[in-house]
């Protein structure tokens, strides 16, 4: 699944590269796109991770929330694939 959020804090291209490297440490993350021009993060993970794992990870200098995504539509999606998937 790919989440898009809202990510503020960032100023140069230095800064992208950080958060960048940050979040991809998380578990489940497999990839990251970020931009200082539009102030957003677009994640591709696995699972569903919370917002808060992904803030603990950058700490207070960047702040990170969410934009149109729901965590509970989110978690019935990957319960339903997971249904489908073990049921055939």
């Amino acid at each position: 699944m790919t989440n898009k959020y809202q990510l503020t804090g960032m100023t140069c291209g230095s800064c992208e590269t950080k958060v960048k490297s940050a979040l991809m440490t998380i578990e489940d993350v497999i990839a990251v796109e970020v931009s200082k021009y539009d102030n957003s993060a677009t994640i591709t993970m696995n699972n569903n991770i919370a917002l808060s794992d992904l803030q603990k990870v950058l700490g207070n200098i960047y702040q990170i929330s969410v934009i149109n995504h729901n965590e509970i539509e989110d978690a019935l999606m990957i319960a339903i694939s997971a249904i489908m998937l073990f049921s055939s």
